[in-house]
């Protein structure tokens, strides 16, 4: 029962620094979840292939740790890289090639938006960027992280 506390006490220190190393420090939760799951993985599959013993086998090991490390930090930088595609921006070309689609929802979405206002926008993203603002009054960024998240949810429907 304490090797498993100890496992989780190394995970969580191995995730923090796995963290600190790669410069990521947004997530700590996650990050200490990865070390936790780096640990016990390096335990049960990498340390035996490695002819290593366990973190907590012995007085120390530090070569144990390492390997830890290491598949922690390989694990961090996978879910970065899932986070980083997930989180990306939409094509400025999608909404040219949804127009017809788009243009009819449009005044559901952004009910401020006049018939003129869409006729003038005509597919064009950053002219519908500048008519949310106008109509809104918001900034470039918000009206841009409006118009990427409308995008992004009928990219997913299709």
């Amino acid at each position: 029962m304490i090797n498993y506390v100890i496992w989780l006490i190394a995970g969580a220190a191995i995730g923090s620094l796995a963290a600190l190393i790669l410069r990521d420090r947004k997530a700590l939760l996650r990050n200490v979840f990865l070390g936790i799951v780096g640990v016990i993985l390096s335990g049960y599959l990498l340390a035996p292939l490695l002819h290593l013993g366990t973190i907590n086998q012995q007085d120390f090991n530090f070569p144990a740790l390492l390997v830890a490390l290491v598949v922690t930090m390989v694990l961090l930088a996978i879910a970065n890289s899932v986070r980083f595609f997930r989180n990306r921006p939409v094509s400025k070309a999608v909404l040219e090639s949804k127009w017809v689609q788009v243009r009819s929802q449009v005044g559901t979405r952004w009910n401020k938006l006049s018939k003129e206002d869409v006729d003038e926008i005509d597919g064009k993203y950053d002219r519908f960027i500048a008519v949310i603002q106008k109509r809104y009054g918001c900034g470039r960024e918000q009206a841009e992280e409006q118009l990427q998240g409308y995008l992004k949810a009928i990219t997913r429907k299709a």
